[in-house]
């Protein structure tokens, strides 16, 4: 009992000192604070542009940190490898609409940023920057029609990720875009996987890929929890999306 309590204060104790030492050779940089143009940030996330441009994309919240209201989809640019950030870029807003749950991806072929994101609970759609995710570029609303065929957009809900969409690099369909989704039932008590899988130009191929997903559910003290899903294909993992939630007293 002694040796893995000395154990366990050695690992922690190893722990805070690499987290220091994280600190001090790297820094900290605010990206999103709430007191800026919006009241709350949520669901957040990074991508590298072509020539090595950061865009770290959120949701720009309206009405607090709930994840319902107002919401929009917005982006904040670093051209110096994040040691500071340009200012809030919106990307797309529909009034008092509640747009989430955004996901980016970069085709290296082209240059081309995506993001997609979800309208309300049942719209799927994104938007496009050929100039490294500069103001002024982004391109117009484009909603992605098609669903798999056991998904009732009318009685459930569907949500981005939420984390970043990948390119294949390797097989038959390399250089393809994959874009993960989840659905869920009105009642809450089925949850379906299906990707969106984009060609190299940008035109929507398949939408209707159901695919075996493991979820792995982590559970730490002070009822913080840690998400992982693993969404497989072929037997490959390749996307993962984590979200780390807890107390506002922990």
């Amino acid at each position: 009992m002694k040796r893995n309590v000395l154990v366990g204060l050695c690992l922690l104790f190893c722990t805070v000192c690499l987290a220091e030492a994280y600190t001090q050779l790297y820094g900290e940089v605010t990206v999103f604070d709430g007191d800026e143009d919006y009241d709350c940030y949520r669901i957040p996330s990074i991508v590298r542009t072509n020539n090595g441009t950061l865009l770290a994309v959120a949701e720009g919240r309206v009405d607090g940190c709930g994840d319902k209201g107002n919401i929009d989809i917005v982006v904040k640019r670093s051209t110096n490898n994040g040691a500071s950030w340009g200012s809030t870029i919106l990307i797309d807003s529909f009034g008092s609409a509640r747009l989430h749950n955004p996901c980016p991806v970069v085709n290296k072929n082209t240059g081309r940023v995506y993001v997609f994101y979800c309208v309300d609970a049942n719209t799927i759609a994104y938007k496009y920057n050929d100039n490294n995710g500069a103001n002024g570029y982004w391109s117009d609303y484009i909603e992605i029609p098609s669903y798999p065929s056991d998904v009732d957009t009318t009685n459930g809900s569907i949500h981005t990720g939420p984390c970043n969409g990948i390119q294949l690099q390797r097989g038959s369909h390399i250089g393809r875009l994959v874009i993960p989704y989840r659905y869920k039932t009105a009642a809450g008590r089925k949850i379906d996987y299906f990707i969106v899988i984009m060609a190299v130009y940008g035109i929507i191929r398949k939408a209707d890929l159901l695919v075996p997903v493991i979820m792995v559910l982590m559970k730490y003290q002070l009822q913080k929890r840690l998400a992982v899903i693993s969404i497989l294909i072929s037997g490959m993992p390749t996307v993962m999306r984590t979200q780390m939630s807890h107390l506002d007293t922990g």
